[in-house]
């Protein structure tokens, strides 16, 4: 507790960074063992007491800071209907969350700290936690500042006897905010409904075993009826004899409904999927290994499947001589407004079905005669590695993440059965560090290469801890400042880290691997001038990559 102490007591802001190291440093590296239980159990408490306590620490200083960071804009000559861009940003960066989190977190802060005293007591005494006070903060959103006092001294009377909110489960909790705000203002439910209303939109988020869950956030009416007529679909196939199950049924229906198509394979969509040519084509490899005594050597085997699916698998490697070609577009076009996904229309497809019959390309990799971990690998005994490696790595789905290779080879063999159309892009990688350095520019029916090729890079937003959709290309180093039009300054951004850069005291370069790992990376800069690097996943998770620097993981952004 001396260290403990010895934090809270430090008023020197430029020890308190100090302190709190050592003193995390101290709680890291004390045993945990030789502790009897019932002290075991009073140091998580103590310790829940303190995380507590910090949380509200911190929702104190998100409101200091917004506070400081919109005088500083407005002393900028920045617009009052544009001050305050940027903070909920730096505060999501600094507390490892993403800007949609961090945005929240100072709402629900301004709420406690402004208007609701004696709940906010309760914060900082660690009674509450920060999901729990949280809750409360929500629940008094639509209310004005009389509203949420009222309701600050029905939680925290000042006589008789207390709510003790501090006990509450999390459902007591938000119920019993929930009730003292409709006693203040009836009208509250139905502002919710109405503010809920416009919030309404459709999300999609993984599931295990290459699963997904559509959710779909709409008034309870429209809910009520997509469900109704899911339901009636369903029962109508079982009792027309329909082997499936009805939640299949209805998930089908759900599927067929939306896309328009009753296969899955005819879907008249780009399935945007990243995977090596080695786990591409593993299939007429594994094919031949199976059956070698009817269809001969290994590669006669590969070859003849690979030929068999050729009429229906185009590459865009060797286009029909009618195909427009993208290397015509200027590798400098602006990108800052990355334009949406769209797929090819099924007649324009239709057009060119039969206008090539080309294999898909193989891409052998020519690299290095000795491996990155070691010297004494032949040529063909490095490469051999190699493909094996790749033939063994994961696709990945952009918009889902990870899946199995047989999934994606499933996927393409069903779209073939289903007569549909398959189009094959290469993307050219780094052989040791797995990092998408190019993409094939002979491609048709896509937008221009360079889009391509930062989608396939960076997956998602580059923001720390964003982790939400791309939605803009952004210059790293803005055009009007000089910056190039070029994959190396060129990073995928969600429209809301995008809109936040552009506020002062803002910016963002490409560093030269700064760890020697092969990847890119931007590093962004914040007013308060901390840094903050993101490195691009690599693509291919098998590559060697050189060993970074030993060094000790900050626990602080940098600055300077």
């Amino acid at each position: 507790m001396s260290s403990i102490a010895q934090v809270t007591a430090s008023m020197d802001p430029g020890k308190r960074a100090m302190d709190v190291t050592a003193w995390l440093r101290d709680v890291v590296d004390t045993p945990v063992g030789g502790l009897s239980r019932a002290t075991t159990i009073e140091e998580m408490a103590a310790l829940e007491t303190l995380k507590n306590a910090i949380g509200a620490r911190q929702a104190r200083l998100a409101v200091s800071f917004d506070v400081a960071e919109r005088r500083a804009q407005a002393a900028a000559g920045v617009p009052a209907s544009r001050q305050g861009r940027g903070v909920a940003e730096q505060i999501a960066l600094a507390r490892r969350e993403s800007p949609t989190r961090g945005a929240s977190l100072l709402a629900q802060a301004k709420i406690l700290c402004v208007d609701m005293p004696a709940t906010m007591m309760r914060f900082v005494a660690g009674e509450l936690s920060e999901y729990r006070a949280g809750l409360i903060a929500t629940e008094v959103a639509l209310l004005d500042a009389a509203g949420r006092a009222e309701v600050d001294v029905a939680l925290n009377p000042a006589h008789g006897r207390p709510t003790d909110i501090g006990a509450m489960s999390n459902r007591a909790v938000r119920a019993a905010a929930a009730q003292a705000a409709y006693k203040v203002d009836p009208t509250v439910p139905v502002r919710r409904g109405k503010h809920a209303e416009s919030e309404r939109y459709v999300s999609l988020r993984p599931a295990p075993d290459t699963m997904s869950i559509l959710s779909a956030y709409l008034p309870v009416r429209q809910g009520v009826a997509c469900l109704a007529a899911l339901r009636a679909a369903a029962d109508a196939a079982r009792a027309a004899g329909d082997p499936r199950s009805r939640g299949q049924i209805m998930a089908d229906c759900l599927a067929a409904r939306l896309t328009g198509v009753e296969h899955a394979g005819a879907l008249p969509v780009e399935l945007q999927l990243i995977m090596t040519d080695e786990a591409l084509r593993r299939d007429a490899d594994d094919e031949a290994e199976a059956t070698p005594a009817e269809n001969g050597p290994a590669d006669a085997a590969q070859t003849e499947t690979e030929h068999a699916k050729s009429d229906n698998v185009k590459s865009e490697n060797a286009p029909p001589e009618n195909a427009p070609s993208e290397t015509a577009q200027s590798e400098n076009a602006p990108f800052d407004n990355a334009p949406s996904e769209n797929a090819p229309s099924e007649k324009s497809q239709s057009e060119n079905a039969g206008s090539a019959d080309a294999r898909p390309t193989d891409v052998e990799p020519d690299t290095a005669a000795t491996l990155p971990g070691g010297s004494d690998a032949s040529p063909t005994t490095g490469a051999t590695e190699r493909r094996c490696a790749a033939g063994r790595e994961p696709a990945f789905l952009v918009g889902y993440g990870p899946i199995p290779a047989e999934t994606a080879r499933r996927w393409l063999r069903d779209t073939i059965d289903a007569h549909g159309k398959v189009w094959i892009r290469r993307l050219l990688t780094d052989p040791v560090s797995g990092q998408v350095t190019t993409i094939d520019a002979r491609a048709r029916f896509f937008p221009p290469t360079m889009r391509r090729l930062l989608l396939a890079r960076d997956r998602y937003c580059r923001t720390p801890f964003c982790g939400a959709p791309i939605r803009h290309l952004d210059h790293a180093q803005d055009h009007a400042l000089g910056g190039s039009t070029s994959p190396d300054n060129g990073q995928g951004l969600c429209e809301r880290c995008n809109h936040a850069k552009t506020a002062p005291g803002w910016s963002a370069r490409a560093v030269r691997d700064p760890l020697k790992l092969g990847r890119h990376v931007i590093e962004t800069t914040t007013p308060t001038g901390h840094t903050y690097a993101s490195a691009a996943p690599p693509i291919l998770t098998w590559a060697e990559a050189q060993p970074a620097p030993e060094s000790t993981p900050g626990l602080l952004p940098r600055t300077g």
